[in-house]
């Protein structure tokens, strides 16, 4: 009897974040007050993003949801963010402050937002991910406390 079960990489095979992962590299240039998105094609097994600001007087904020109540522009668009979102209001993002400092992440995701803010008018930054073989539709969306929610949240999203 012939199966025709065939072995596929997923979320849940450990051996698709153990083996090296395909490089994938980008950047661009947030302004001041913005955010945007990154999307990857694959799923990461590690995100890098570098702040490549050569004044050094720029602050880039990484979150996992983005900081707008409106749509992001995909890749290099940049996208009004407001303060009063529950990622920003929640401080559910990592700060990089200056020239050359950088942040690695060793997560699955399918995106990362970035936004600018602070210093002046536009920070540059380079992002450096571990792609699996795992296509990008196949990650669920990563919300809830300590993304876009905290206990304490009363913007109207669910209380984790």
């Amino acid at each position: 009897m012939a199966h025709s079960f065939k072995y596929t990489a997923g979320l849940h095979n450990a051996s698709s974040f153990a083996t090296a992962g395909t490089p994938w590299l980008s950047g661009s240039t947030c302004t001041n007050g913005k955010q945007q998105i990154m999307r990857f094609p694959n799923v990461t097994k590690s995100v890098t993003v570098i702040n490549t600001s050569e004044d050094g007087t720029g602050y880039l904020r990484i979150h996992f949801q983005s900081g707008s109540t409106s749509n992001c522009a995909t890749n290099g668009t940049d996208n009004a963010i407001a303060a009063t979102d529950g990622v920003i209001r929640g401080k559910h993002f990592v700060v990089l402050s200056a020239s050359s400092n950088a942040v690695t992440f060793d997560v699955k995701c399918k995106e990362i937002y970035v936004s600018a803010w602070g210093g002046g008018n536009r920070v540059d930054y380079t992002v450096v991910a571990d792609l699996t073989g795992i296509p990008s539709h196949h990650m669920y969306e990563l919300t809830g406390s300590g993304i876009n929610h905290s206990r304490n949240d009363t913007s109207g999203g669910p209380s984790i």
